[in-house]
């Protein structure tokens, strides 16, 4: 007589993790208290209230592999609101490996009012304001026009030209 053995086994999905590190723009200080909304690719809220903890760090387990995003909700204070999504992937064929995303807040400006009323050891350094700026870089960049490999594409291009041109003309007349 034979015996039948009954074997079950269960699919386990593979899931990943992502870390967001918070990180002051000017020196690189772990932020305390920056407040995350985690969204799939679609929109779909995952999690929502995130907080960053003592090494500025927020830890997220068990996504599935796809596309995510981070939204920061509330900037830790005295720092201004980053307003970008902070998009990343959980690939299929890495989910073991942890996704690490840094992101960066910058102190939020001072009143002209509250800047007159500090005395000179609390004065703000404006020297580099221009790099305090958190938008997003243009996607679409003008062209570069004028270059000199522009200048050659063009003169061999002529030069290919006139050839097809002047082998037309020389295989017409021996025909």
């Amino acid at each position: 007589m034979a015996t039948i053995a009954t074997v079950s086994a269960t699919n386990k999905e593979k899931t990943g993790s992502v870390v967001l590190t918070k990180a002051d723009g000017n020196t690189g200080k772990a932020l305390v208290g920056a407040v995350f909304d985690l969204y799939k690719a679609n929109g779909t809220r995952i999690a929502s209230g995130i907080t960053t903890n003592n090494k500025g760090q927020i830890k997220v387990d068990n996504l599935k592999p796809g596309d995510y995003y981070f939204k920061e909700v509330t900037a830790p204070k005295g720092y201004k609101l980053n307003s970008d999504k902070i998009t990343f992937t959980i690939e299929l064929q890495n989910v073991e490996k942890i996704v690490k995303l840094v992101v960066k807040d910058y102190p939020e400006d001072i009143p002209a009012k509250e800047q007159n009323n500090t005395n000179s050891s609390n004065k703000v350094d404006n020297s580099d304001k221009k790099q305090n700026n958190t938008g997003s870089k243009d996607k679409f960049g003008l062209p570069q026009t004028g270059s000199e490999s522009g200048i050659w594409l063009s003169i061999m291009g002529s030069i290919v030209i006139v050839l097809v041109a002047l082998f037309a003309v020389i295989r017409r007349f021996r025909s």
